[in-house]
């Protein structure tokens, strides 16, 4: 059980930051706790000449490692959007509503668009033009 929990961190740690962001990472960070916990557990009730299980520690480990890097690509990704979208100086719901993204991820962002009364379609547009901007920056 303590190796299920283990790597459903590592699937959950992989994608759930971006998607919630803190709250992602907690749900990994919870589940990867649950594997090493376990693993702990099971090899102190263990008889000592039988071999130790490390594999819950190690998935529960690399879980919340994942999840940690995931968040702080989040929290960079973020800063490198507002950033772009300032440049470009016609992004005004993305230069308001970027900040959301770091801390809740996508579903956060795009809530507080919502709640803005701003439009999700002229933020698709938004992100379009960033993402053109940034591809003529980069080819120049």
């Amino acid at each position: 059980m303590a190796l299920v929990f283990g790597i459903l961190a590592i699937f959950i740690g992989f994608f759930a930051p971006w998607v919630a962001g803190w709250a992602g990472f907690g749900v990994a960070a919870v589940l990867g706790a649950l594997g090493i916990f376990l693993c702990i557990r099971y090899n102190s009730k263990k008889a000592e000449e039988l071999p130790k299980k490390a594999g819950g520690m190690i998935c529960g480990i690399i879980g919340i490692a994942l999840a940690f890097l995931m968040q702080l690509a989040l929290m960079g990704v973020s800063k490198t959007l507002k950033e772009q979208a300032e440049k470009i100086g016609d992004c005004p719901i993305i230069t308001s509503c970027a900040d959301s993204l770091k801390n809740l991820g996508v579903v956060g962002l795009v809530a507080e668009v919502t709640d803005k009364g701003f439009n999700t379609d002229d933020m698709q547009k938004e992100l379009d033009r960033i993402t053109e901007y940034t591809k003529n920056n980069k080819t120049n």
